[in-house]
């Protein structure tokens, strides 16, 4: 996988300055290789792992990849980028930013602003109140049916330029999804009520949001290029994975899926779609 590549060899400066790279895995690999390469060449998935949502094709389908590729009639999509600011580091993600209650069962108290600025410069913060729940998650458009899915939150088209947040467990009625435009972000304080929050970025771990503490989640100016085959687009996947025959996406047998032949996987993960496991 990538993570294991960047541990070993580091991304040479070929990887960077290449104009497309193949990657051979699942949305995880994926994911990680779209970030790290964000603003750079474009990113073609070929899937070896379970959905394969974001994938260009299945293992099957290799040489079809190569040719699109060679040919250069790959479809480019500029996927959104969040930014997230925790404990003065900064992180980036192509799907989400989660940031959960470390077991359930225990109600942490949430205090959310909306920071509106312009051209980097924010110039005016909306209160809007405590939540009790068990965290919030933040998605990109391409990461909505991700976590946010699964939590009820709304299917955002890939090429609207925003993101939308929504609260884990709420225990209040009126908590409800929100989605943002550009220049706008969330900032977030755990008040103390209860143990301090895991903070994930596309799934890893990146700090935690401890009792007082506060993070913020915007929209990057850098975009993730994913490149897929020509005439497809990202309601064709969401099509294609949620929509054919109103199956479950992850049934080895789902109409949309381009798993990869049985022999070619060894070892099984947790599909970068799932929500984390606790």
């Amino acid at each position: 996988g990538a993570e294991e590549v960047t541990r070993s060899i580091g991304w040479p400066d070929a990887a960077l300055e290449s104009d497309v790279a193949l990657v051979l895995g699942g949305d995880g690999t994926l994911l990680r290789v779209l970030n790290r390469l964000r603003d750079g060449p474009v990113v073609v998935g070929v899937n070896f792992g379970t959905l394969g949502y974001l994938t260009a094709a299945g293992a099957r389908d290799l040489d079809d990849v190569l040719d699109a590729v060679a040919g250069g009639r790959m479809e480019v999509t500029n996927l959104s980028v969040l930014q997230l600011d925790l404990g003065g580091e900064r992180f980036t993600a192509v799907n989400d930013v989660l940031a959960a209650a470390p077991a359930t069962g225990r109600i942490i108290q949430l205090d959310w602003s909306v920071l509106d600025g312009r051209r980097g410069v924010r110039h005016r913060t909306v209160e809007m109140g405590g939540v009790p729940c068990d965290g919030m998650v933040v998605a990109t458009a391409v990461g909505s049916t991700a976590y946010n899915l699964s939590n009820g939150g709304p299917i955002l088209d890939w090429n609207v330029d925003c993101f939308v947040s929504g609260f884990v467990a709420p225990h209040l009625l009126s908590a409800r999804s929100l989605v943002l435009p550009r220049g706008r972000a969330i900032r977030l304080t755990h008040l103390g009520r209860g143990a301090g929050l895991r903070v994930l970025a596309d799934g890893e771990p990146v700090g935690t949001l401890g009792p007082g503490a506060s993070l913020e989640v915007g929209m990057s100016a850098a975009r993730a290029r994913l490149g897929l085959l020509p005439g497809t687009t990202g309601l064709d996947r969401y099509r294609d994975r949620f929509l054919a025959g109103n199956a479950n996406p992850f049934d080895p047998n789902h109409p949309g899926r381009q798993a990869a032949p049985p022999e070619a996987v060894s070892g099984a993960g947790r599909p970068a779609h799932l929500p984390p496991e606790s």
